[in-house]
Formats: C-alpha cells, sequence, structure tokens
C-alpha cells in the first residue's frame, strides 16, 4: 500500500472540505495559535468588613467561583473598614478590596485627607456593584423631606470618614440648608442610634437596616425622610459615590417609598496586579453570574452591565480590557478615566 505523507493527507482534507462547503466551519484556532492563559498566582485575597455584612458575602461568592474555575486558592481578608486594608494593598498583601466607600477610595489614589503622609496609593477599580441607601432618619415625625431639618441637630459626621466630610456639606448645599442645620458629630452609630432614641439630636443619616438603628426604633419610633430626587441629583454631580434612589417600603421602618440618597458599593484592586491576572478574574465572576447572584440580595446588582455605573476612580487596565471585550467600555467611560488619571499627574 502507498504511504502519503502528512502533508499530502492535510491537502486531501482540506480539498474535501472546499468540496463539502464546510471550510468555514473549521475552528480558527487550527489557523493561529490561540494567546496563552495569563499565569495565575497561586492565591488572591480579599478584603472585607467583618463577616455576616454584605462585603463579606460578595467576597465568598467570588472567592466560591474563582476556586471552582481558576483553581485558586482564596483568601477573605475580614480587614473591616477601607482605610484599614488600603495600606494592605499598598505592600500588596491584599488583591481585592470590597468596600461602600467610594470617597475613601478617591482620597486614597489621590492621596488626600487621611492618605496625605501615605502619598497616593496603588489602589484602582474593578467592578462596581450594588447601592444601598445612605438616609435620613428622624425620631420627629413633622420632619418629612429635607428641606424640614432647618435649625434642627443631624447626626452628620463621623471623623475620618470621606464620605461624611464630604456627603453631608454636599446635601445641605443642594437642599440650600448650608448653616442652617447643626452638623454633631458621632463616633459610631450605636451612639448615634442611642442619641435619636434620648433626643440628643433630631435626625441621623446612615444606612436604615443596620441592627443598632433597628433596635432604636423599637425603642422609639423612627421615620424615614425624603430627599428629594432633584436634591439627590445635585448631590450626585459634587460627590459622584451618591445617587438618587428609592428607600422602598417595608425595608427597615420606611412606612412608604421614599426618595432618598443611595451610595455605592464596589470591588477595588491594586494597581500592580497583572492587567492579564485581573482581566481573567473579572471574566471567570462574571461569566458565572447565574451561580452567585441567588447567594444574597445584593449580588443580582453585581453585573458586568453595572460594573463601570459609579466610577469614581480610574479602572485597572485589565478591567478596562474585559469591559471592551463585553462592548460596555464607551468613549464616555474612557474620557471620564482619563480625566481621573490626569487628575493625580497634576
Amino acid at each position: 500500500m502507498k504511504k502519503y505523507s502528512s502533508f499530502t493527507w492535510l491537502v486531501v482534507a482540506l480539498a474535501a472540505l472546499l468540496f463539502t462547503g464546510n471550510l468555514h466551519n473549521l475552528n480558527p484556532s487550527i489557523w493561529a495559535a490561540s494567546s496563552p492563559a495569563p499565569k495565575l498566582p497561586q492565591i488572591v485575597s480579599f478584603a472585607t468588613a467583618a463577616e455576616g455584612t454584605t462585603s463579606y458575602i460578595v467576597g465568598g461568592a467570588f472567592a466560591n467561583i474563582l476556586k471552582k474555575y481558576l483553581n485558586l486558592k482564596v483568601a477573605i481578608e475580614t480587614s473591616g473598614a477601607a482605610t484599614r486594608w488600603v495600606p494592605l494593598m499598598g505592600r500588596q498583601e491584599v488583591d481585592f478590596g470590597i468596600h461602600c466607600a467610594y470617597p475613601d477610595m478617591n482620597d486614597a489614589y489621590y492621596g488626600l485627607a487621611g492618605y496625605q503622609k501615605m502619598g497616593p496609593q496603588p489602589i484602582l477599580s474593578f467592578a462596581d456593584g450594588h447601592i444601598v441607601p445612605w438616609a435620613l432618619m428622624t425620631n420627629d415625625p413633622s420632619i418629612k423631606t429635607v428641606y424640614d431639618l432647618k435649625g434642627k441637630r443631624l447626626y452628620g459626621r463621623i471623623v475620618g470618614q470621606s464620605l461624611y466630610e464630604r456627603g453631608v456639606p454636599a446635601l445641605l448645599s443642594s437642599a440650600g440648608l448650608t448653616g442652617q442645620v447643626e452638623v454633631v458629630t458621632f463616633p459610631n452609630v450605636v451612639e448615634a442610634a442611642r442619641g435619636l432614641v434620648e433626643g440628643r439630636a433630631d435626625a441621623l443619616l446612615y444606612l436604615p437596616m443596620v441592627a443598632p438603628v433597628l433596635e432604636a426604633n423599637r425603642s422609639r419610633q423612627l421615620y424615614a425622610v425624603a430627599v428629594p430626587k432633584d436634591v439627590a441629583d445635585k448631590v450626585n454631580k459634587i460627590e459622584p459615590a451618591l445617587m438618587a434612589g428609592i428607600w422602598k417600603k417595608g425595608m427597615a421602618f420606611a412606612a412608604q417609598d421614599t426618595p432618598s440618597m443611595f451610595q455605592g458599593c464596589g470591588m477595588a484592586v491594586r494597581e500592580t496586579l497583572s492587567p492579564d491576572v485581573v482581566a481573567a478574574i473579572l471574566r471567570t465572576v462574571f461569566s458565572h453570574y447565574d451561580e452567585y447572584k441567588g447567594s444574597h440580595s445584593v449580588l443580582p446588582e453585581w453585573t458586568a452591565q453595572n460594573g463601570i455605573r459609579i466610577h469614581a476612580t480610574p479602572f485597572h487596565p485589565g478591567a478596562i480590557s474585559y469591559y471592551k471585550e463585553k462592548g460596555l467600555w464607551t468613549a464616555e467611560a474612557e474620557k471620564r478615566n482619563q480625566e481621573l488619571i490626569a487628575k493625580r499627574r497634576k
């Protein structure tokens, strides 16, 4: 039997495909070498708040996906507030940080406020996620809207938290109340909730569904205070981490749907992590959305489509690569990103 070379067999096979019209069904990888898979680290770490918080649950859901599909070891570091884990990220001890503190991310990136001595930190955006009410609440039923705060005492400042340092003045100026509300400093929400019950302040700006606030509501009826959308939209122009939303009836003590301010929660990534690795991790997480979306009420919002909706700090090049791949990175997003980068260079 006559033997044929491998090249001869290839010619014969191609001729058959051309004759049958099936050449277009060939896998493109036959013709071009596929891009090599990125070299992944043996372990990645996610900084979150305490066990049981939404950021801890998001971190755990993503960790399960990465362990399952990339065979990565994932460490969940319950480091608490962003001010605690940002320095760890600077030392490459933490790879990702899940937070509800975009103003702190902004300050860290630019080396502002509490980061002035440390200087700009190697922290970039990875993905924007869910939003939660940053809501006005009161012990006084006559205070129905933000405008009714005139002449009242508001728990509206926590030392060292940029969300309050910038967000509260933005709210008062947007409502035309600058200088007309006494803004009271509180050390933590436990003290503020107790102060509301005891009447040491008339209103509080905080998350309404946290345990100390719910406990205070059992002692003394609290009420949701409306922040009209036009006011919240003005705040958003000053502080992009805050936006308009509806505090739904039945959430905490809201007796009806109430227009409110919402704060964003998202995930940051250390600037020094390889772009190929960042893109691979983001691609893997969002490709398995159906597997994690039911793990907690906030997780359905963690979609690729919501991934760049806040954009308070520049995105990591690896994340941008993924969003471009999905057709989500617009000219507007690129312009915003370049503006944020240029601001750091000044």
